[in-house]
């Protein structure tokens, strides 16, 4: 939500009973939000209006339902659109611990895989990142089969393994999830590399 600005842009698709008068209102967990806008003759079905929240609106941690309450301005009749889940997460990948990367293998030909253990908060679409020596080392996008069955390997290559220039390495990795959360360093795990 940092990175949100003052408000929200949503857009609404207006739908084929709309008529001018109509005037329709933001909805968020279903209490009326922002200023009401009013169908007039410049609009027709099937336009979209951008409306704007207020994203202090979204300042706690949770889940929010988006939606729209749409009113007759004739009979004062009104109804409810579907919603739309926004979702605020704040929390960091691995809650305050962050298991180290685990190597099989004591000693290794043109590749060295790790693996990296399941953490909390482990979901789709997390950004695994490697740091090798205090650089950046191979990445990983977290796959829906990573969450069951298939363990999350990363390969280090002997090019990347020797360019550190050092007989001690020093892996560690981070995760950021979707919502740009970083968790802490992973405990790192110290490797000689024999030349």
């Amino acid at each position: 939500t940092v990175e949100l600005g003052e408000f929200v842009a949503v857009e609404v698709t207006l739908w084929s009973a709309i008529r001018p008068g109509f005037y329709l209102q933001l909805t968020l967990n279903k209490e009326l939000v922002g200023e009401v806008w009013t169908m007039s003759d410049i609009y027709l079905p099937g336009d979209i209006i951008h409306l704007k929240l207020d994203s202090r609106l979204l300042a706690q941690e949770g889940r929010y339902e988006l939606g729209f309450r749409a009113t007759n301005n004739f009979s004062e009749i009104s109804n409810y659109s579907p919603t739309t889940p926004l979702l605020i997460d704040r929390a960091p990948p691995g809650a305050p611990l962050m298991g180290p990367i685990m190597f099989a293998q004591a000693s290794f030909g043109d590749t060295l895989k790790g693996r990296i253990p399941s953490y909390s908060g482990q979901a789709t679409g997390d950004y695994i990142q490697t740091v090798c020596n205090g650089s950046s080392g191979p990445a990983h996008r977290v796959r829906p089969e990573n969450l069951s069955t298939t363990p999350i390997e990363i390969s280090f290559t002997r090019e990347l393994m020797e360019g550190l220039f050092s007989d001690k390495v020093s892996i560690t990795y981070h995760v950021t999830d979707r919502a740009g959360n970083r968790s802490i360093l992973a405990q790192p795990v110290e490797l000689t590399v024999q030349r």
